[in-house]
C-alpha cells in the first residue's frame, strides 16, 4: 500500500508504503526509514532538512531513525505559495501537523514528540506551554511566587486544577511520565490524580498521619491488585520535585529531587490496559481527589482529604524520563 500523509507541491512529499515511512526532496532526494509501522496506535513523524549541513534525518517517536549526509535538495526557487495536500490515499488519523523553515534539534524533536503537556503555572497558568495547547481549568486557586517564577497554592477549600484530553495516558503498554514541584503545608491529602470517566490510572498524595509521599496504581497487576510506592515523609513549606515514570521494561518508578524512593515492578498490566472505556485519553486533576471507586485504595489517605499546599512546574510526558532527564528539570534555566 502508497500513500501520501503530507505533500508541499511540486517538491517535497511524506509517504508510507506497506508500513515503512519515505521523505522526499524531489524525485531524486528520496530517504527511506526502515522500521515497519505498528498499526492502531499514534506515531510522531519529523523530518528535518539541514540545508547547510545538507544532512536529512527521519525521526519516529522522537528517536533518529535514519540519518542521510550529502544530500542536495532538488527544491527551486517558487515565487507563487506551495500547495499543501494532506492524507491523498491515506486510511487513518493525521493529527498535529507544523510545517517550519528551521533544522530543529534532536531535542526539539524529542520535545514535540514526547510532551504531552507542560504547566509552568505562572501568571497565565492556565495555559500549556507544551507542543499540543491542552489548557486548563481551575477553581479556587492563589497565584504565588513559586519554586520557578509563580505557582499555585490550594489553600481554599474546594481547590482543583484539571486538564484532560490525554491520548498518551490512555494508550495500554505507552511509557509515560509525570514531574511537578509540590509544597506541602498546612494539610496532607491526595493532590494529583488521573482519571477517564470510567477508569483511575494513578493517584498522588501524602499520607493523614505520616506526611509519606504515596503514589496508587489501581487495577496494576495481571490479578487486578492495587500497587502503593511509599516515598519518603515530605517537609513542610519546602519544594520538592515529585518525579513518577511507567514503563513496560522497568515498570513503576518513584523519584524525589532526583533520587529514586521506591518501585512497583509488580505494577505491568496498568489499568489502562484493561481495554474498553479503560483506555480513553486521560484527564489530570491537581489539588484534590477526582476518580472513580477504583481510584480509593491509596493507602493512608482518605480521599475526601483535601490537600493544602503549593504545586509548581507540571509536565506530562508520553516516554519514560531517566534519571539525567529528572536531573535537567531539577536545573532551572539560566535566562
Amino acid at each position: 500500500m502508497y500513500a501520501t500523509l503530507v505533500q508541499l507541491t511540486p517538491t517535497i512529499s511524506m509517504n508510507v508504503t506497506n508500513g515503512a515511512l519515505s521523505f522526499s526532496l524531489g524525485s531524486n532526494s528520496v530517504i527511506n526509514a526502515a522500521p515497519v509501522l505498528s498499526t492502531d496506535q499514534w506515531h510522531h513523524f519529523g523530518f528535518v532538512y539541514d540545508a547547510t549541513q545538507q544532512t536529512a534525518i527521519i525521526y519516529i517517536d522522537g528517536n533518529a531513525e535514519v540519518t542521510e549526509t550529502l544530500v542536495k535538495s532538488e527544491i527551486v526557487s517558487n515565487p507563487n505559495n506551495s500547495l499543501v495536500i494532506v492524507g491523498a490515499g491515506y486510511q487513518g488519523y493525521i493529527d498535529q501537523l507544523s510545517i517550519l523553515l528551521k533544522a530543529k534539534s534532536a531535542m526539539e524533536i524529542l520535545w514535540d514528540a514526547t510532551t504531552a503537556g507542560y504547566y509552568p503555572l505562572d501568571v497565565l497558568y492556565l495555559l500549556d506551554k507544551g507542543p499540543n495547547g491542552i489548557n486548563a481549568t481551575a477553581s479556587n486557586v492563589i497565584p504565588i511566587y513559586g519554586w520557578l517564577n509563580n505557582a499555585l497554592n490550594f489553600n481554599i477549600s474546594g481547590s482543583t486544577y484539571q486538564t484532560g484530553g490525554f491520548t498518551e495516558l490512555g494508550t495500554p503498554r505507552a511509557s509515560f511520565s509525570i514531574t511537578l514541584w509540590v509544597r506541602a503545608e498546612t494539610q496532607p491529602g491526595i493532590f494529583l490524580t488521573v482519571a477517564n470517566p470510567y477508569t483511575c490510572l494513578l493517584v498522588f498524595g501524602l499520607e493523614d498521619n505520616t506526611n509519606n509521599l504515596v503514589v496508587y496504581l489501581s487495577n496494576a497487576t495481571p490479578s487486578g491488585d492495587g500497587v502503593n510506592i511509599i516515598g519518603p515523609q515530605m517537609p513542610t513549606f519546602h519544594w520538592v520535585n515529585v518525579a513518577f515514570t511507567w514503563s513496560l521494561q522497568n515498570r513503576a518508578q518513584l523519584y524525589t529531587s532526583g533520587y529514586l524512593q521506591g518501585s512497583g515492578f509488580e505494577a505491568s498490566a496498568l489499568n489502562n490496559a484493561r481495554g474498553g472505556n479503560n483506555s480513553l485519553p486521560m484527564i489530570v486533576t491537581l489539588g484534590s481527589y477526582s476518580g472513580q471507586a477504583n481510584c480509593q485504595g491509596i493507602a493512608g489517605i482518605n480521599s475526601s482529604q483535601e490537600f493544602m499546599g503549593s504545586i509548581d512546574e507540571v509536565y506530562v510526558f508520553g516516554r519514560e524520563l531517566t534519571q539525567s532527564d529528572i536531573e535537567q528539570i531539577l536545573t532551572p534555566p539560566s535566562d
